[in-house]
């Protein structure tokens, strides 16, 4: 035999045991059985808007669709008026053409 092949066997050999004491038909002492709940989900916001006014405190218990707080809506109405001009001067340059 080569000497790859007595590697072989030898590191075979070494872990056999750790292979045979992962069998176990006994539970081990690690194992727990059971559920387990979370009281606090983490809700990120798809707009970074100052928040104006809280409607629920902290704790309380929420349904699907309720309204927990309100954005400023400030800086959003400020690029919808922008973009409603920028359609403006658009259809304005179109009719030139």
């Amino acid at each position: 035999m080569n000497r790859s092949m007595l590697d072989g066997f030898t590191i075979g050999w070494l872990l056999l045991p750790a292979i045979l004491g992962a069998c176990s038909s006994e539970p081990s002492s690690n194992e727990a059985v059971g559920l387990t709940e979370s009281d606090r989900i983490e809700l990120v916001a798809d707009r970074s808007e100052p928040i104006v006014e809280l409607w629920v405190a902290e704790g309380a218990e929420v349904e699907a669709g309720d309204v927990l707080l309100e954005l400023d809506g400030a800086r959003l109405d400020e690029r919808l008026a922008l973009t409603r001009a920028l359609v403006e001067l658009a259809g304005a340059y179109y009719s030139e053409l």
